[in-house]
């Protein structure tokens, strides 16, 4: 098996730069791919684009010098980053494909959990695939075997943070899955360093981080600070008694507060700093979700979607993980929109799903919604949209109306 593999933008052509470089982070990742590959006998060309002057094409450099070679694989490393500046949260891996090629699809899908399986980062879109049909690289190669990595996002504290705690587990996890086989591990290199400033030592300035809390019934997003590798947040803050114990809500995926009149003054059995970043994860997507399905709607209309989600995760016919629920192929559209994951949602809607999750319920236990305007128009142009024709099968069945959304659940 041959390999080219070329790191992303170029030398005089730059790509992201925040918390770290792309460019140079890039390089750093490819090289460090290419020297496990040889370590087992694969064949790797590497190509780093030093020529392309500013205001060049990158991408024309680095496609020609892909199809010239011969091979059996293109790949080609870069880093991502999201408009906002700066994030606490982690935003995660994903690796693209061009659009309507099943297996690249596969291999990205298994890039990506490598990834995230040796770093802790989150998969993003589900599966931590996107099929492109608008990126020249994976378009423009003519092997049409080609995948882009997006190893992490720089400017998230937390993907900066787990890339360069697992740097060499990462690069192990995509030498191994580019060619589908175990590789001893070499001896490891040293960390990359690059001439960026360091991310703030724990306990000096910790980096913020919204924290979504269940405290005594209220939820609430409090402002919280990351240090050792574990999230704190005031309590006292927002309440003026001072002993708490925190448990963990399965369903909903966040940390419930109650009083525990035995514990003075500290916060007991805390919760594992992955599961707190996946669950503030899922509920930021939560927001995203309503944000897109609802903004139009008014706060009743916006509690009711995020009212639907919260049923299916508590219905056996659906999925057990709001992850896996809002995530469901064809259940959310916003989810196949190419900005879901970067929207920020209004102080309403942030209101709204917080109520939802306080436990504001106007329902009815239903599972599905559809958008009148979009039931109206399908039947102008002879259709019929599949909710309604559920409900005259017996599937469905038709609860309410609220604003622009008709209400269903299962029979």
């Amino acid at each position: 098996m041959r390999i080219v593999i070329s790191s992303g933008h170029g030398l005089n052509v730059r790509g992201a730069r925040d918390i770290i470089d792309e460019v140079d982070e890039a390089r750093l990742v490819t090289d460090r791919v290419a020297v496990i590959l040889r370590s087992v006998g694969v064949g790797v060309d590497v190509f780093h684009d030093d020529v392309t002057q500013r205001g060049g094409s990158t991408v024309n450099t680095i496609n020609n010098h892909h199809n010239g070679q011969t091979r059996d694989l293109d790949v080609s490393v870069h880093f991502n980053s999201v408009a906002g500046g700066t994030r606490d949260a982690g935003i995660g891996v994903e690796t693209l494909y061009r659009t309507g090629n099943a297996s690249m699809h596969d291999l990205a899908s298994r890039i990506s959990k490598a990834i995230c399986d040796a770093s802790g980062m989150i998969l993003r879109r589900g599966d931590g695939t996107w099929a492109r049909s608008d990126l020249g690289f994976l378009n423009r190669t003519n092997l049409n075997k080609a995948i882009l990595l997006e190893i992490c996002f720089v400017n998230s504290r937390t993907d900066v943070r787990l890339y360069r705690e697992n740097f060499e587990a990462i690069c192990h996890g995509i030498a191994e899955t580019l060619i589908g086989l175990k590789i001893p591990t070499p001896a490891p290199e040293p960390p990359p360093t690059t001439e960026v400033e360091p991310l703030p030592p724990a306990g000096i300035t910790p980096p913020p981080r919204t924290v979504t809390l269940d405290i005594l019934g209220s939820i609430k997003d409090i402002g919280g600070y990351v240090e050792n590798g574990a999230t704190f947040v005031r309590l006292t803050d927002y309440s003026e008694a001072l002993g708490f114990r925190a448990q963990w809500d399965e369903k909903r995926r966040i940390p419930i507060i109650t009083k525990a009149d035995e514990i003075i003054g500290r916060l007991v059995d805390s919760v594992d700093e992955g599961e707190l970043l996946a669950a503030a994860e899922d509920i930021r997507l939560l927001k995203e979700i309503v944000h897109f399905e609802a903004r139009g709607e008014d706060e009743k209309g916006q509690i009711l979607v995020a009212n639907v989600i919260f049923n299916r995760l508590s219905s056996p016919r659906h999925q057990n993980t709001l992850h896996d629920v809002i995530f469901h192929p064809g259940a959310f559209t916003p989810t196949t929109r190419p900005d879901f994951g970067t929207a920020t949602p209004s102080e309403r809607t942030i209101s709204a799903v917080n109520q939802a999750l306080s436990g504001t319920d106007h329902s009815q236990g239903a599972t599905f919604f559809h958008s009148i305007s979009g039931i109206i128009q399908a039947q102008k142009e002879g259709r019929e949209v599949w909710h309604e024709r559920a409900v005259r099968e017996g599937n469905l069945v038709h609860l309410f109306d609220h604003g622009n959304h008709r209400f269903y659940k299962e029979a």
